[in-house]
């Protein structure tokens, strides 16, 4: 099925590298679900998406459930959203970020 958008769909996957996170978060940490402070991570956010080529950001705030957030054209600027665990988008320049791990800190 991916084969099918090879030519619009990235996939990604980050370390801790790169960002200006300090300890303990350092250094590119991405989840606002800590106690790193916010400006770092909004920082490292951008810097993610300048890397990917991408203009927008949209992340979940993930709680263990069956929801799915699907976007629409609406969506023009970076946003967390809330009681969702899948996202899901057909516009072009918006990147989609879950995280693998509650503990991503």
């Amino acid at each position: 099925m991916i084969e099918k958008y090879n030519k619009t769909l990235r996939l990604f996957s980050t370390d801790r590298n790169g960002g200006v996170s300090h300890p303990p978060y350092q250094s590119l940490n991405l989840s606002y679900g800590v106690n790193d402070i916010a400006q770092a991570v909004t920082e490292n956010r951008k810097l993610l998406k300048t890397r990917l080529k991408i203009q927008t950001l949209l992340s979940a705030k993930q709680v263990h459930g069956d929801s799915i957030f699907i976007t629409d054209q609406n969506v023009i600027k970076d946003i967390e959203v809330e009681n969702f665990d899948a996202l899901m988008t057909d516009i072009p320049g918006i990147g989609l970020m879950i995280q693998q791990a509650d503990c991503q800190a």
